[in-house]
């Protein structure tokens, strides 16, 4: 391998710090089994959809029963407009809201502050 001297850095579940991890992330296999049923209304999947050339993202939240979508766009994809973003979209329906599942994109982030304000559960998928 060429590396011209650099010091190779190891990419090892054991090592949970670094660029690409979420801070207190709590994984799907944590979730309550009752939402892999599919027979209660209240848990959501949410993603985010780039547009083409970068121009701006969708904020894209489903819920698994029914599938009700809601949708916000958004200029940039940081954490901070998503999490903006994503609080504007489910805080009419609060009531409906037990848990949420999203992938490990960083722009979810601030996965704390949502559950603190909704007051919900967030899990996260598997990579891969």
């Amino acid at each position: 391998m060429r590396r011209k001297a650099k010091k190779y850095n190891s990419r090892s579940k054991e090592k949970l710090t670094g660029r690409g991890y979420i801070k207190d992330r709590i994984g799907i296999e944590d979730r309550p089994a009752i939402v892999d049923e599919r027979t209660r209304v209240g848990d959501w999947e949410i993603d985010l959809v780039i547009g083409k050339g970068y121009s701006g993202a969708l904020v894209t939240i489903v819920e698994r029963l029914i599938r009700y979508t809601v949708t916000k766009r958004i200029f940039d994809k940081s954490a901070r407009t998503v999490t903006d973003a994503t609080i504007e979209l489910l805080a009419p329906f609060m009531d409906l809201v037990l848990t949420i599942t999203a992938d490990n994109g960083k722009e979810f982030a601030y996965h704390k502050d949502v559950s603190k304000k909704l007051e919900f559960g967030y899990s996260f998928a598997d990579p891969y």
